[in-house]
């Protein structure tokens, strides 16, 4: 915005803030000193709008983002670990064994925490349901992205 129409703001705002302390006033059956209130008003106004234009800072626009942020650079490290490892299973030529390793270990570090039983324990087996016993006992293989939300979820529900 130019420099006179800036100004031009600031003094509609102005009158604006006097003419509503004005009706405060007037609605609470008080007296005021006009010339002392409309001094106070320009001196506030004044004020603020040196600071403003010291400051020298642009304005907040709040407009959409329209540009895709970088992947996985706004996840935290371990996330985006999990994330490039799923990627990777799943655009890998051949069954990446790093999958298969992470579902084993979370299913694992679960296990413990929330049942005090290892993996390796028989008890394991019938808390991990069928088919993601089934996954971890076999050697790693390719996993769907449906099969890998199913596994996912299943941990997560233990």
């Amino acid at each position: 915005m130019s420099g006179r129409r800036r100004w031009w703001w600031r003094l509609g705002a102005a009158v604006l803030a006097f003419a509503g302390i004005e009706g405060v006033v007037l609605l609470i059956d008080a007296r005021a000193d006009e010339l002392r209130l409309a001094l106070l008003v320009a001196l506030c106004v004044g004020a603020a709008s040196l600071l403003l234009d010291a400051t020298g800072a642009a304005p907040a626009v709040w407009t959409e983002h329209t540009e895709h942020e970088a992947g996985l650079s706004r996840l935290d490290p371990r996330t985006s670990s999990y994330l490039r490892v799923v990627e990777g299973h799943l655009s890998a030529r051949e069954p990446d064994p790093a999958l298969w390793g992470r579902l084993r270990g979370l299913a694992d570090q679960t296990l413990r925490a929330r049942h005090g039983v290892p993996l390796e324990d028989p008890h394991a087996t019938d808390l991990l349901g069928p088919e993601l016993a089934q996954v971890l006992a076999q050697p790693p293989r390719r996993m769907s992205t449906d099969e890998i939300d199913r596994c996912v979820r299943r941990i997560e529900d233990l």
